[in-house]
């Protein structure tokens, strides 16, 4: 009888030896506890909640080139809106609370920042420049991080 052949046994280690490479490799399922599923995410906007913080009605000073070089204040804008706060309902009533003890610094805060903005900031369409600033300004005031962002409606700019 001839020798049985080595050849199938050789090419089933073989097999053994690459699929055991793959798995140490990483070819394998990744894990449910992967490094993807422990990063958190923004919750969805269904779960965010608006606190109001009041209605501003703002006279801003414009500055305007004149003809001659020199810069004077010929005109006065109005800028009247509602501004909100975004939080998790979870947060609400901490930030309610925050905004009733602190109105009047968030008030000044508001006006200080609307009277430091320049023109071409209050001109932008959806006012970006002018939120980020006073997110800034007022988030300390009501429990930093907490406040996911702010919002502005009923926006009205007039020229006085």
């Amino acid at each position: 009888m001839p020798a049985p052949s080595t050849a199938p046994i050789a090419r089933t280690l073989r097999r053994a030896a690459l699929l055991a490479a793959a798995a140490a490799l990483g070819c394998e399922e990744e894990p449910a506890d992967s490094v993807f599923a422990k990063i958190g995410r923004a919750p969805p906007r269904e779960e965010l909640v608006e606190v109001e913080l009041g209605e501003f009605s703002v006279p801003v000073p414009v500055v305007l080139e004149s003809a001659v070089g020199r810069f004077e204040p010929a005109n006065l804008m109005e800028v009247q809106f509602r501004l909100f706060a975004v939080v998790e309902p979870a947060q609400r009533t901490r930030v309610e609370r925050l905004a009733a003890r602190n109105e009047g610094r968030i008030r000044d805060k508001v006006i200080t920042v609307c009277r430091q903005t320049p023109r071409d900031d209050l001109a932008e369409a959806q006012w970006a420049t002018l939120k980020a600033h006073l997110f800034d300004a007022v988030q300390p005031l009501l429990g930093g991080t907490v406040v996911r962002g702010l919002g502005v409606n009923q926006v009205m700019k007039e020229e006085l």
